[in-house]
């Protein structure tokens, strides 16, 4: 099991620490450069308070201070807009313009909506109480701009700090899912039930628009603003926030999927139920792509899993 930590910029921090009902937020990076391979799903990702610098102000905790954290939900680069339209507040601001404003104070030059950034995806956020964050890791380098990995399959003072700061918010934001590993008595259980490998809902949407190019896998548009990322076996009926069980969908095409009209077999190719044409005499665009292939992601490991579509061609899907 390894975790990350990261400096944060406050306003950020502090931002999300006054509100919290948000339980998911984009720990975002000014530039979007490669993929985040620290971690895996579900793995502690914290973050810590920069060093003292003139005209810095740490209202609310220390400098040099592990503050709080969340769980890895995955990392993409999205525009300013998407990563709005997903996460909102969750991005430590309080509008679409003053994301922008922020970002363009860290990038300089030209900033826009369309602007890409990284986006590190994080659930279950959990934060210190005013005053009461943990020392940062004695090795983590005071001019580190960087996350930095440990592994916490060993022992040290590392591996203190990232406990001690989960276990100390317990009481805070965190208390429903500590108190029912705890109640364990065993630190490996503990350690299994913290790294659930699942995405947070909105980082399930924001993955899953990726993993499909920004195109309804069935129709091909690629208007964003009417792609929905539709669950194959909805979470209301055991379904999870994976991308194997995620299809990027037109809003109509969704509608119909989630109705059992539309349906996918396991080589991947379109199902179209006769009961679309037979209740409402409608449906030609999807019976003239009946047992064509669906738009897949690259990546294979993203594309639908077997266990989800068997059970929406079994469950859902009429025949």
């Amino acid at each position: 099991m390894k975790a990350a930590v990261a400096p944060t910029d406050e306003r950020w921090a502090e931002f999300l620490a006054e509100r919290p009902e948000l339980t998911e937020a984009n720990f975002w990076q000014p530039s979007a450069t490669g993929r985040f391979r620290m971690l895996q799903l579900g793995e502690p990702f914290l973050f810590k308070t920069k060093s003292p610098k003139a005209g810095r102000r740490f209202d609310r905790w220390g400098p040099n201070q592990v503050v709080g954290g969340g769980f890895y939900s995955g990392y993409d680069a999205l525009s300013i807009g998407e990563a709005w339209e997903l996460f909102g507040l969750g991005n430590g601001v309080s509008s679409l313009e003053e994301f922008i404003a922020r970002i363009r104070l860290f990038r300089g030059g030209d900033v826009d909506a369309n602007t890409l950034i990284g986006c590190v995806f994080l659930r279950n956020l959990f934060f210190m109480p005013a005053s009461g964050g943990m020392p940062q890791p004695e090795d983590f380098a005071s001019n580190l701009t960087r996350a930095r990995g440990y592994d916490l399959n060993g022992a040290g003072a590392h591996v203190d700090v990232m406990f001690n700061t989960m276990l100390r918010v317990g009481t805070v934001r965190w208390d429903d899912l500590v108190a029912e590993a705890s109640t364990q008595g065993d630190p490996v259980e503990f350690r299994r039930r913290l790294t659930m490998a699942r995405l947070g809902q909105r980082a399930f949407k924001g993955r899953v628009l990726t993993s499909y190019g920004r195109r309804c896998a069935v129709t091909g548009n690629k208007v964003v603003p009417v792609l929905e990322a539709a669950h194959i076996q909805p979470v209301t009926k055991g379904g999870t926030h994976v991308v194997p069980n995620g299809l990027l969908l037109r809003s109509d095409v969704h509608r119909l999927f989630d109705h059992g009209l539309l349906g996918i077999n396991e080589r991947f190719e379109l199902q179209v139920s006769s009961q679309l044409r037979a209740t409402w005499g409608n449906g030609n665009e999807f019976y003239a792509l009946a047992g064509s292939v669906i738009r897949l992601p690259g990546e294979r490991r993203d594309r639908p899993s077997r266990e989800s579509i068997e059970w929406h061609m079994d469950t859902l899907f009429k025949s």
